[in-house]
């Protein structure tokens, strides 16, 4: 079972939650923060999960988490992606992955990213969006086989 904290509970993060409280996916929610609360406990229920959605200020900003093994990154992207940059690192430092859907840090510090990931024996997965939500990269793979970018 891997246990995953999520940072970021808009529209994504809430879609993301509900696949994995409706489907038996081997994934636990252990946390969840957005700009308003956290939620963070090694046996959390999906009231609790619904709770906060629903109310995240009633939960505080404690900064205390459970154990996880994934940090998902859904949050609004950074400017310069800095806060990214800074997050992922510490991430990896602390043995966790990373997932994301936030691209700002990868656009903006890519080699400090992956230099890091690398150095603590870390793994990222992302993916880029366009059109709403569509994930471009894994449809054109699925629709396309194989192909060759050249720029």
């Amino acid at each position: 079972m891997k246990r995953v904290f999520i940072s970021g509970t808009g529209n994504v993060g809430r879609n993301l939650i509900r696949l994995i409280q409706q489907y038996n996916t081997g994934v636990r929610i252990t946390g969840l923060e957005n700009r308003r609360g956290m939620i963070s406990g090694d046996h959390l229920t999906n009231n609790d999960v619904d709770n906060f959605l629903k109310n995240p200020e009633k939960f505080g900003k404690n900064r205390e988490r459970a154990e996880y093994d994934i940090f998902v990154d859904l949050r609004t992207a950074s400017r310069d992606g800095r806060m990214e940059l800074e997050s992922y690192i510490s991430e990896f430092q602390k043995g966790k992955n990373v997932v994301t859907a936030n691209k700002s840090g990868l656009a903006n510090y890519w080699p400090e990213i992956f230099q890091s990931c690398e150095n603590e024996n870390g793994n990222i997965l992302y993916e880029a969006t366009v059109a709403g939500g569509l994930p471009i990269f894994s449809t054109l793979r699925a629709s396309c086989g194989y192909f060759k970018v050249r720029s």
